[in-house]
C-alpha cells in the first residue's frame, strides 16, 4: 500500500509565492500538462511530461524524461542522460524552466497508508494537523482528474491558495466531511476542470488520432475515407493499420503496377507477379502463389484489381 513520506518539494516560481508538495513513496510526475502530479505553468520552457521523482530502494531519485530544455541538478543538465535516475539528498535543488524545486526532509504530515473509505483512522497521533482532514476524497473520481483543482487554482493570487498542498487524485482518502473554507475554491474549480481538462488533453494529443499506429479503431473509417480505401472491413486491425501507413504512397501511385502489387500484398499477404510487358494490347496478367494451407479470396482480389488498375486495361488472374 502506498505511503506518504517525510519528504516534500518546496517549489518557487516566477510569482515568488512558494508552495509545497508532499512526496509519496511512489512516482511523482512533473510537467506542464494539467494532469501531472506537480503542474508547472510554463509551456514554452517545460514539456508536458518533463521530469519525474521516484522512490527506489529507500532513496528518492530525479530523472529527466527527455525534455527539450532539460532539468538542471547541481549545475548539470540531465537532458544529456534522459531517463537516468539521480539520487536526491535533503536540500538538493533542481531547476525546471523558471521554477526551482528543493528536496526537503521533515514531514508536513504524519506518513499515512492508503485507506479505503471503510477503514478507520490510524491510532498514531500526528505531530501536526493531518493533511487528509483538509483534503478528503469521497466517492469515485474520473481517471486523470481530482476532487480538487490541479491546474486552474495556480492562476489565482496567493491569498486564494490553500494552506496545505493539494494531493494527487490517485490517493484515496477516508470518508470525512469537507466543510473547510480553505478548500472551497479548489473544490469549485475542480468542477470546471472535469469538463475543460479532457478537452485540452484531446486537443494536445490529437496527433495520436491521426497516426495509424496509435489511432483508435473507431477512427479508422474516417482515416480510410481520405484515400477511398475499399473493402477494409474484410481485414483485421493489424492489416488495416499497415494499409493506412502505406495509403499515401498507394494514393500517389494509383493505377500503376507498383501500387497494384502492393495493395494485393497488403490484403492477401502474398507478393503477386504482374506481367504487362509480354501481353497483347492493354491486357496484363496477375499470378498469386498462396502459401501452404492459405486460401486466397479470388473475389476480393478481383475487386482490388478493378479498383486499382488503370481504367482502360483488362486483366487475367491466376491463383496457384
Amino acid at each position: 500500500m502506498a505511503l506518504f513520506s517525510n519528504y516534500y518539494l518546496l517549489i518557487h516560481g516566477a510569482d515568488g509565492v512558494p508552495r509545497t508538495y508532499l512526496l509519496p513513496y511512489a512516482s511523482t510526475l512533473i510537467g506542464s500538462a494539467p494532469n501531472c502530479d506537480i503542474f508547472l505553468d510554463e509551456r514554452a520552457a517545460i514539456d508536458s511530461r518533463h521530469a519525474q521523482v521516484d522512490h527506489i530502494d529507500a532513496v528518492f531519485t530525479l530523472q529527466d524524461l527527455g525534455s527539450a530544455d532539460g532539468t538542471i541538478l547541481a549545475g548539470e543538465n540531465l537532458k544529456q542522460t534522459p531517463r537516468v535516475p539521480f539520487p536526491l539528498r535533503p536540500d538538493d535543488s533542481f531547476q525546471i524552466g523558471s521554477y526551482t524545486l528543493t528536496f526537503k526532509a521533515g514531514a508536513l504530515a504524519q506518513p499515512r497508508e492508503r485507506f479505503d473509505s471503510r477503514t478507520s483512522l490510524p491510532t498514531v497521533q500526528p505531530t501536526v494537523q493531518p493533511i487528509w482532514s483538509f483534503y478528503p476524497y469521497v466517492g469515485e473520481i474520473p481517471p486523470g482528474l481530482a476532487r480538487y483543482s490541479l491546474a486552474l487554482l495556480a492562476y489565482l493570487p496567493a491569498i486564494y491558495q490553500p494552506t496545505y498542498p493539494i494531493l494527487p487524485a490517485h490517493y484515496a482518502l477516508p470518508d470525512l466531511a469537507d466543510g473547510s473554507a480553505d478548500t472551497l475554491l479548489a473544490r469549485f474549480l475542480a468542477l470546471f476542470e472535469s469538463v475543460l481538462l479532457p478537452i485540452e488533453w484531446v486537443i494536445e494529443n490529437f496527433d495520436f488520432y491521426l497516426d495509424p499506429r496509435t489511432a483508435p479503431l473507431e477512427f479508422f473509417p474516417w482515416l480510410e475515407s481520405w484515400y477511398g480505401l475499399p473493402f477494409t472491413d474484410t481485414l483485421n486491425e493489424g492489416q488495416r493499420r499497415l494499409l493506412l501507413l502505406h495509403a499515401h504512397e498507394l494514393f500517389n501511385l494509383k493505377g500503376s503496377r507498383t501500387a497494384l502489387a502492393k495493395i494485393i500484398e497488403l490484403y492477401t499477404g502474398c507478393v503477386p507477379s504482374i506481367d504487362d510487358l509480354t501481353t497483347v494490347g492493354t491486357t496484363f496478367r496477375v499470378e498469386i502463389k498462396a502459401a501452404a494451407g492459405q486460401k486466397i479470396d479470388r473475389d476480393l482480389v478481383e475487386r482490388l484489381l478493378v479498383a486499382f488498375k488503370p481504367v482502360h486495361t483488362t486483366y487475367e488472374l491466376t491463383i496457384i
